[in-house]
């Protein structure tokens, strides 16, 4: 999944120097995985003798994203459930945030019967559902 930028706030304290930056990230694999997120990079998060100003726009966005894949384990799936075709159940689906240290992410994920190798739909329990439909968005983020 491509993760592209959709905003950059920069956040200036009282002498005039940038303190952090957050940006806004969204991404989408059509049909499985929508996400959002605003993710804050701080002082912390650069090279020594680097400031804010040194950065692009393109070198803050890679900064942010870089940041997602470290939050996704602590993911807590707020809504879920199943979706019908014909009286079958045909999806699952969850929704998926987290926000934590200026981190914040919103993710929806959709799992078929495809992706569960030894069961059925119909015999997947929820918290079953939620580990796959959490595999599903780890495997979709980028990487570098």
């Amino acid at each position: 999944m491509n993760l592209l930028n959709t905003s950059i706030s920069y956040s200036i304290d009282g002498t005039g120097n940038t303190s952090s930056v957050i940006a806004g990230l969204r991404g989408e694999v059509e049909g499985r995985v929508t996400i959002t997120a605003n993710v804050t990079i701080y002082p912390t998060d650069l090279a020594k003798d680097e400031t804010f100003d040194d950065l692009t726009k393109k070198e803050l966005s890679k900064r942010a994203v870089d940041k997602i894949p470290s939050v996704i384990d602590s993911l807590i799936a707020v809504n879920g459930g199943w979706s019908f075709t014909a009286g079958k159940i045909s999806s699952v689906s969850t929704q998926f945030n987290q926000s934590e240290t200026g981190t914040y992410v919103n993710a929806n994920v959709t799992a078929t019967e495809s992706d569960f190798s030894d069961k059925k739909l119909d015999d997947v329990t929820m918290s079953e559902a939620q580990s796959v439909l959490q595999s599903i968005l780890k495997n979709e983020l980028p990487t570098s």
